[in-house]
Order: C-alpha cells, then structure tokens, then sequence
C-alpha cells in the first residue's frame, strides 16, 4: 500500500469500475469529501482508537509534507525510498515462492501445524501398529517440510531471521519460520525417533534437530517468553504508532504463551534425548520459562541440569476431569467435534478457523490427560457423571 500510494497509482476507469463505484457509495463518487472521512471508522472494525494527538500528526504530515515530496528536489528522497520499498517487497516475493505471510489466505493451509497435532495424537492413542502407516507417512511430511535454508543474500540486512532448519505454518516453500510450528515439528519428530524406523521411517538427522533447537533459542526474550517470527527487539512504545484502526499489536513482535509453551515441551524431550548440544543453553532457557512465570509445572525442573529434583506438587485433577466431561459430551456421533466457535485470533480482528484441529485437539487432550492422570480416577469421575 505505501508503494501504490507513494507511485500514485491510478487504474483506468473502465464501465465496471463506474458500476463499482455507484454500488459501493452512498454518493455520487465525485462528490465525495475524502479530507472530511480520513479518520473515519466503523465502530465493528475499530480495534485501535488513535488518540488526538496522532490523529494530528497525520494530518500534519499530509497537508505540509506531501506537497514538498512531489516537487523536486524532495521528490527524490520519495524516490528513494519507493526504490528501497519495492527492493524489500521483491525479497520478501522470492524468498516466500510468492506466498508472503499469508499461507492461509493464499490456500496453502496449516498443514504443517495440523499435522503435527494430529501425529502427536496418534502417538498417545498407543495404537502405534494400527496407525504405523499414517505415522510413516506424517512423519516423512514433517521432516520433507522444514526449511532447507536461510533467506538469500545478506538477509540480516532485509530484516529476516535465520530460518534454516526451521518448521513454517504451512511447508517449506514458505519460508517464514515460526517459533511453536518449530518446537510442534521437532517434537514430533523427536517422539518419533524413539520408535522403530521400519514402522515409522527413519529419525530426522541430528543436525536437522540440532539446527532446530537453536532456532527456538535464539527467539527467545530476556523475560524467558519466545516470540513467534523473530527476536524481540522494538520497544514497545513504537506500537503507539499504529497507523491502522482495525488492527491492533501489529507494529512489533511480542512474546507468546502458545509458543512458549511448545518451546518448552520439545526442549524437555530435546535434552532429554541429546544431552550433549548447547546443554547449559537449554537448561538455562527452561529455567527462565519457569521462573518468567511462564510456566509452574515444577515437574519441568527435573530436566535441567542445574536444579536438583524437587518434591513434587500435587494436583487437584477436578478441573481436567471437568474439561474430559466437557468434550466427550459435545463429541457427535460421527465423531467429530463441534466448530461453533472461532479458534483463533491474530492482531484481534483476524479471525481464523483450523477445522482438522478443532477434531484433533479435542483427542489428543484426552488421551494426554488419560496418561497424566490416573485412567482410574477418570473413568471413575465420568461414570459418577453419567457418561
């Protein structure tokens, strides 16, 4: 949009769009006021109120800036800068094979995030010879889906991350590295090199999980969160320069519970496994999750090599119990679960909808909670309940 704006791109008016626009405004087209509607908003897609004082610096930048920028010699600098825009849209076009950001929006799915779930379910369901053939095939997927390499050229200088190694939200062609997406992708295949390779295929190369893990450290903040694209580094009075109304907490990144979470779960397994690889790193980062008050399952603590074991707390399990009730009372009788509800919300107003994990889910929580807590006591609860 900066670029379009910034050339003063005009389409032709063509008949369709005359129709367009007597369908779409209230007014005739040459009419219309734009000055007098530049800070209006529907109060349905109005996330982020800008305060006045904002509002006036646009509008100051507008009436004394943009005149100047069009009339040499400051026209130049405006040149400039569209020559650096269009440079960054160009790599950002090749390194993503034209996807951008938007994988789902452009179809290409959740595969990798859906498949991992899914795997992950089947391995707690215990029917690893009745699923052999779904596991083999998941697992050839997650590891043919990680990123093979870095963004080209010096992209540091592009404002990229290292990506190499990495798990995307969609599959390798996208480039884009995500954080949980990669600690759901080494999970798995972690989960899977301790079954036999006839079964389930051979176990992802050492240097593909150890590359991995790295990626996961190095995005993670001082507060001991990770952050879901890249380091954290803005501050976050920079997110008081929104330009957008119906966007909010898009102007920086910022750390995230659901990936730091996964974070922590493959890094347990990780260590657990391969003991050897930035060892200190890894216990130093578990330790800042758990005292970064991100996690406080003292049970975590066991696998960092600076602590020794502690007594272990106990757990009212009521709650999960509750929850197992929960879903098995709203399972169809096909089998799947109900999708009423949006799942997913990205900068507020994205809303997203994953329907294989709305099914997916459900199972795997189930069959998790079946083996963190007594089976016994479970079924116990849910026959007292009627179920």
């Amino acid at each position: 949009m900066a670029y379009i704006y910034g050339k003063k791109f005009v389409a032709p008016i063509t008949n369709l769009t005359q129709e367009l626009r007597e369908e779409v405004y209230v007014q005739p087209y040459h009419k219309i006021n734009w000055w007098k509607f530049r800070h209006v908003c529907a109060k349905e897609d109005l996330y982020y109120l800008h305060p006045m004082i904002q509002n006036m610096v646009w509008d100051s930048l507008h009436i004394f800036a943009e005149p100047f920028l069009t009339r040499w010699p400051f026209n130049k600098l405006r040149e400039k800068a569209l020559e650096k825009t269009i440079e960054h849209i160009h790599y950002e076009d090749e390194n993503s094979r034209y996807i951008t950001i938007g994988c789902v929006e452009k179809t290409f799915g959740s595969q990798l995030w859906d498949g991992t779930f899914a795997i992950q379910a089947l391995l707690a369901s215990d029917f690893i010879d009745e699923t052999g053939f779904t596991l083999k095939w998941g697992h050839y997927f997650i590891k043919n889906s990680q990123v093979k390499d870095n963004p080209s050229g010096n992209f540091k200088k592009m404002f990229r991350h290292i990506a190499k190694e990495s798990w995307t939200f969609s599959d390798w062609d996208h480039g884009w590295q995500v954080s949980d997406c990669t600690a759901e992708g080494l999970l798995c295949c972690l989960l899977l090199s301790q079954l036999p390779p006839e079964l389930v295929g051979e176990a992802l190369r050492k240097e593909g999980m150890d590359d991995a893990v790295n990626i996961i450290l190095s995005l993670q903040s001082e507060n001991g969160g990770l952050a879901a694209w890249e380091p954290v580094v803005a501050n976050s009075w920079l997110e008081k320069l929104n330009r957008t109304e119906f966007f909010d907490g898009v102007v920086i990144e910022r750390e995230y519970a659901e990936c730091t979470s996964s974070a922590i779960q493959a890094l347990v397994l990780f260590k657990k496994l391969n003991p050897g690889h930035r060892s200190k790193e890894i216990a130093w980062a578990m330790m800042a999750l758990i005292h970064g008050g991100q996690i406080s399952d003292d049970r975590l603590i066991d696998n960092t090599a600076s602590c020794s074991a502690p007594a272990k707390a106990e757990r009212d399990p009521s709650p999960l119990h509750h929850a197992a009730r929960l879903l098995i009372n709203s399972q169809f009788e096909n089998g799947d679960f109900p999708q009423q509800i949006t799942v997913t919300c990205i900068m507020l107003p994205c809303l997203s909808e994953f329907g294989s994990n709305a099914s997916i889910s459900p199972v795997g929580l189930l069959l998790n909670e079946s083996r963190t807590l007594s089976t016994k006591s479970l079924l116990l609860f849910l026959i007292q309940h009627g179920i």
